[in-house]
């Protein structure tokens, strides 16, 4: 939006296979101006708001970019080349690497509740996490299942307060701390789980018709992997101004190395982004 206020031609690849995290998201309640509203509704009001100023989209994963005589171009299906360009690819949830989790993904084995929760009426569910998007998917859930077992390998919750205090006082989750999942079962779904006490490292089964998994993201960044400055966890290291290690290329939102990640959070830096490529096009006199 900040680019096309700019006077930017923007184009907006967006990935074919990863959907963005706010869509995700059953309720999002953190947006000033804005009391409530699901993830999928405040996505789909933005690409409305987004389309109205002119701003175009295609559909594409991207594999890798590279330095194209002092422009940039990615490739997917397709090559886009621009003297400039916003990284705005976010992050992935983390999967447990367990057995039984690839076999039965799609089976019962989910990663995003607000997408699945509703096949699990009065069923009973597992959930495992222990930071604000478990604590929170777990209590959405509770609107679906029987039954939702909270699995958590540390003692202690790591989500805001509320989060905790709404699932201590729900009386359809059952919390299991110093616990982790050895080992998903079933045949042709998900029908129980092996649970591993870590402090006792007994292994007790839990009857189960589905997983929930909320264990971390990992950042999309693989396509730049080997041309951008990134962390120790493959965030893309972006100073104030949302510039990265080559010019001409800024980072913003879950993608890159921040402490908070939020929707507002990812906003600001969007604007940023906007308005540095704008004055470095401007720099380059590409535009005046």
């Amino acid at each position: 939006m900040y680019g096309a206020r700019f006077g930017l031609d923007c184009l907006i690849v967006e990935s074919q296979n990863i959907p963005s995290q706010a869509t995700l998201t059953s309720k999002i309640e953190n947006i000033p101006g804005i009391p409530s509203i699901s993830g999928f509704d405040f996505v789909n009001n933005l690409k409305k708001q987004v389309k109205d100023l002119g701003i175009k989209f295609a559909f594409d994963d991207i594999k890798g970019m590279i330095d194209k005589n002092g422009l940039w171009e990615v490739y997917g299906e397709r090559n886009y080349i621009a003297p400039s360009m916003v990284i705005a690819t976010g992050q992935r949830p983390k999967r447990l690497n367990v057995q039984g989790e690839e076999r039965l993904i799609g089976r019962g084995v989910s990663y995003c509740a607000t997408c699945d929760g509703p096949f699990f009426a009065e069923k009973d569910v597992a959930v495992v996490g222990g930071g604000n998007s478990a604590l929170e998917e777990a209590l959405f859930l509770t609107k679906f299942a029987r039954k939702v077992f909270l699995i958590h390998r540390r003692d202690e919750f790591r989500g805001v307060k509320i989060f905790e205090k709404n699932v201590f006082s729900n009386k359809n989750i059952e919390v299991i701390f110093s616990s982790c999942i050895d080992e998903i079962l079933g045949d042709n779904k998900v029908e129980c789980v092996l649970v591993k006490d870590l402090k006792t490292g007994k292994i007790g089964e839990i009857k189960t018709d589905g997983v929930f998994i909320f264990v971390g993201s990992i950042p999309n960044t693989e396509f730049v992997k080997d041309l951008l400055y990134l962390d120790d966890n493959g965030y893309i290291v972006c100073d104030e101004e949302m510039r990265t290690s080559k010019r001409g290329i800024f980072g913003c939102g879950d993608v890159r190395e921040k402490s908070l990640r939020q929707i507002v959070t990812a906003c600001s830096d969007g604007a940023i982004a906007s308005h540095s490529a704008h004055l470095y096009l401007k720099e380059r006199e590409v535009i005046t």
